[in-house]
């Protein structure tokens, strides 16, 4: 009996150490999955982290990328302003050493002409007399009685359909179609001279 015994007492121990470890093995699986629970949770707080700082580090590189295609639209712009400078700088340029040229064949021309004409006879000068008569070179003008010289003028911008005397009652008003015309008038004097 004592083989039986033994054998039962293995039997008996097999099945404890069974019983043991089912017993204890759902113990260690829920505190190594409660360790990885951890893990996982202080992981993905990281990879939310990391997401965020990924967003934040994108929205910074798209705001550099539009400074960069501003500012290098400005350059652009910048380069085409001072190439049309250079040509409008060397346009005028152009044209200045063409005005020169054409001055200096004008001043030759000139001269050219002056030393081919005679020389122009000196005027006539004009004297006055005592008597109020006017002397112009050989001919004496004498003014006649009631003889003067007038000269007037006026300028409008209404027409008053009128000479020089305003009649200012018949000023038209802005809407009327004779408050649009521009007027320039003279009047005429009289002379009378006895040469």
């Amino acid at each position: 009996m004592q083989g039986a015994w033994r054998f039962q007492e293995r039997r008996l121990r097999k099945s404890a150490a069974i019983v043991l470890a089912t017993a204890i093995a759902p113990v260690a699986a829920a505190e190594a999955q409660g360790i990885a629970i951890e893990r996982i949770e202080a992981i993905e707080r990281q990879i939310g982290g990391l997401q965020s700082e990924l967003r934040r580090l994108k929205s910074e590189l798209g705001e550099a990328k539009q400074q960069l295609r501003q500012s290098r639209s400005e350059a652009q712009s910048a380069q085409e302003e001072l190439k049309r400078s250079r040509d409008q700088l060397r346009a005028s340029q152009e044209g200045t050493l063409r005005a020169r040229e054409a001055a200096q064949r004008v001043q030759e021309q000139t001269k050219t002409a002056q030393a081919a004409l005679p020389a122009a006879p000196s005027p006539a000068p004009i004297a006055t007399t005592s008597d109020g008569s006017i002397q112009v070179g050989g001919v004496r003008l004498q003014p006649g009685a009631g003889s003067f010289v007038e000269a007037a003028g006026i300028f409008r911008t209404r027409n008053e359909v009128s000479d020089i005397g305003t009649d200012y009652q018949g000023i038209p008003f802005k809407n009327s179609p004779l408050a649009h015309e521009h007027e320039f008038a003279a009047a005429p004097g009289r002379a009378a001279y006895h040469c």
